[in-house]
C-alpha cells in the first residue's frame, strides 16, 4: 500500500469538518512553498482525495469550507 492511499485511508476515518480542515492546508502549504514537490498530487490522487472527502468540484451537493488560513 503506498503512502497516498494509507494517507487518504487514515483521513477517511476522520470527521468531515476535520478532513476538510487538513485538505485546506495541504493546499495552502502547496501553494505557500517554493520547494513543494513533495506536497503535490497528481491529478488522479487529487480526484481521490476529493472524492473521498466528497468535495469534488463538479459537484453541487458538496460542503462549503471556509479556509481561515494566512501566512
Amino acid at each position: 500500500m503506498d503512502i497516498t492511499t494509507r494517507l487518504i485511508t487514515q483521513i477517511d476515518q476522520l470527521p468531515q469538518d476535520v478532513q476538510l480542515q487538513i485538505l485546506d492546508y495541504v493546499e495552502f502549504l502547496s501553494q505557500k512553498y517554493v520547494v513543494k514537490e513533495c506536497l503535490e498530487l497528481s491529478s488522479e490522487e487529487r480526484r481521490s482525495l476529493e472524492k473521498c472527502l466528497g468535495v469534488s468540484p463538479g459537484n453541487s451537493q458538496t460542503t462549503q469550507r471556509e479556509a481561515i488560513l494566512t501566512d
